[in-house]
Formats: structure tokens, C-alpha cells, sequence
């Protein structure tokens, strides 16, 4: 049926009200209809009106393919959702699966290349103001159109520590 649609000039790119096809596409796990709506032109880093984006869909719900398709479609890993400032990466699924083992992985892997800056970071943190070192990601793609400072317990990005607002303090060519 979308083929046919397609065929008959639909735009890729429309919406439910809620949800653009293709992350419609991605929230229900098919990876040939994300592939046949990139090809058509569909928008992969077009944000719904409740902040998420295809690639944020497809991180929750896999499998990999279909990342993999959206990452080469141009789909920004560090587009974070518009309304909780999630990425990509903090959104797989906490299911213990192979595809979510392997959704992670490469999403950690494209969310550090995409990055101005990561790297570790020494840090003096919490309420016994002890020095902690945490592995820190540069976003300037937040939903406020200004960077984030992102701090994980480690490189896997696994777990998200932290965020510091960054609003003034980037250098032009950053931000």
C-alpha cells in the first residue's frame, strides 16, 4: 500500500497528527517501509510534535538494520528529543537482547564520532564533593539550539550521569 501511495506523489513526509510515516515507521519496527521512505525523501531528522525524531524511534525499538539505514540516510545521532533532550543512544531499549546490545553499540560508536568533542572528564561531584571521572559528550544539537555538556559513568555511554547547560558559554564555530 505504500508503494502504491508513494507511486501516486504522497508525501513522505506527512504526518497522523502526532507522527511523521517514517517515524511511525521506525516506532513499529518496519525496517522496509523506513527504507522505502528515505529513498522517497522522507525528512530522517524531522522532529514530531511530541520531540521525537525517526532515529529516536528506531533506537527504542530496533533492530539494527533499520538504525543502520536512518544513520545512512544523514539521520543525527545527536538530535536529542525535543521535549526530554534524550539521545539517541539513551533511548535503547533496557531490554537485554542481542539487537539492543547491537543498536547500542552502534549508536555509541556514531554519537562520539558525530561529536565536536568526547572524551573523560574529571569532575568534582555530588555531596561528599569527591573527584569522579566521567566520560563526556559535546552536543550542540539540544532542543534549546544551544550545546550540552552530556557526562556517562563511562565510554559505553550506557549510563547518563548528567547534562550541563551550555547556553553562552560555546565558542561560535561550536555552537
Amino acid at each position: 500500500r505504500a508503494v502504491r501511495l508513494l507511486r501516486a506523489s504522497a508525501d513522505p513526509n506527512s504526518t497522523d497528527g502526532n507522527m511523521s510515516a517514517l517515524q511511525r515507521a521506525a516506532s513499529e519496527r518496519h525496517p522496509d517501509l523506513v527504507g522505502l521512505l528515505v529513498q522517497n525523501g522522507a525528512d530522517v531528522n524531522r522532529a514530531s510534535p511530541c520531540g521525537t525524531t525517526a532515529l529516536l524511534c528506531a533506537a527504542r525499538a530496533g533492530p539494527v538494520k533499520m538504525v543502520e539505514r536512518l544513520l545512512l540516510a544523514s539521520a543525527d545521532p545527536l538530535v536529542a528529543h525535543s521535549v526530554e533532550g534524550t539521545l539517541p543512544v539513551e533511548m535503547v531499549s533496557s531490554l537485554r537482547t542481542q539487537q539492543a546490545y547491537a543498536v547500542h553499540a552502534l549508536l555509541c560508536e556514531r554519537t562520539k564520532e558525530a561529536a565536536p568533542m568526547a572524551g573523560w572528564l574529571t569532575k568534582l561531584g555530588g555531596e561528599r564533593r569527591t573527584w569522579k571521572q566521567r566520560y563526556c559528550v559535546l552536543t550542540t544539537t539540544d532542543p534549546t539550539g544551544h550545546g550540552q555538556l552530556r557526562y556517562f559513568a563511562d565510554e559505553s555511554l550506557a549510563s547518563l550521569h548528567g547534562a550541563v547547560d551550555l547556553e553562552g558559554v560555546l565558542p561560535d564555530h561550536l555552537s
